[in-house]
C-alpha cells in the first residue's frame, strides 16, 4: 500500500514509519505542495505537532483542502485529529496545562467488542477536541476530550493520542491498527 505521511514536526516520526513497515511509506512537511501528489496514493496519515490549529490556519491550508476533498482515507494523529476537526467546523480547545504520558481512554464504540473498555495511551498534547464535528461519531473519548473520531460517510479517522510511541503500557498500537483496518477496508 502507497501511504503519504504528512509531517507536521512530530517527534515521533520514525516510530510511525517503524509502524509501517511494508507498505511504500513517502514522508512530506506540511510546508511541501504534497497536495499536487496525494490523490496518488492509498492512505494520507497527518502526523502531530507543535504549531497550534487556532492561529495557524495558513500552515495548514493543503492538509485542510486534503481532508475536505481526497477521495483516499485520511488518518490523524494528535494534531491531525485536530486539523480533521478544524476542517470540518470544530475548533481545538486549549488545555491549562500539557497533558503528557500514558492516560487513560474510554472506548465507546468499536465493532470489534471493545465498547466500554478502558485502553491506556500515550498522550502528548495542549489542545483538545471537545465535540465531534458535524457527520462524525465519537469512538473513544477521555476526561479531556474525543480521544477517537470518525467520518460517518467518509474514511476519515482522528487519534488525539499518539500509538506510534513504543511502551509496553501503550495499548494505542492496538487501536490504530484496527482504525488502519477500517479506514483501508475498500482500497484493493
Amino acid at each position: 500500500m502507497k501511504i503519504l505521511i504528512i509531517d507536521n514536526g512530530t517527534l515521533h516520526l520514525r516510530a510511525l514509519e517503524h509502524r509501517l513497515t511494508g507498505h511504500d511509506v513517502v514522508v512530506s512537511s506540511y510546508r511541501s505542495p504534497f497536495q499536487v501528489y496525494a490523490d496518488s496514493f492509498d492512505l494520507v496519515i497527518l502526523t502531530g505537532g507543535h504549531v497550534p490549529v487556532q492561529s495557524h490556519h495558513k500552515y495548514y491550508s493543503g492538509e485542510i483542502n486534503i481532508i475536505l476533498n481526497s477521495k483516499q482515507p485520511v488518518i490523524g494523529i494528535c494534531l491531525g485529529h485536530e486539523l480533521i476537526a478544524r476542517a470540518f467546523g470544530e475548533s481545538p480547545k486549549k488545555l491549562l496545562r500539557r497533558i503528557h504520558g500514558i492516560r487513560p481512554i474510554l472506548i465507546d464504540d468499536f465493532s470489534s467488542g471493545g465498547q466500554g473498555r478502558t485502553a491506556k495511551v500515550y498522550k502528548a498534547h495542549k489542545f483538545v477536541v471537545k465535540k465531534s464535528p458535524k457527520d462524525f461519531e465519537k469512538l473513544a473519548e477521555s476526561k479531556h476530550g474525543i480521544e477517537i473520531m470518525r467520518h460517518n460517510k467518509r474514511p476519515i479517522f482522528g487519534l488525539q493520542f499518539h500509538p506510534e510511541v513504543i511502551d509496553p503500557k501503550n495499548d494505542g498500537l492496538e487501536l490504530f491498527n484496527y482504525v488502519f483496518r477500517l479506514a483501508t477496508a475498500n482500497i484493493k
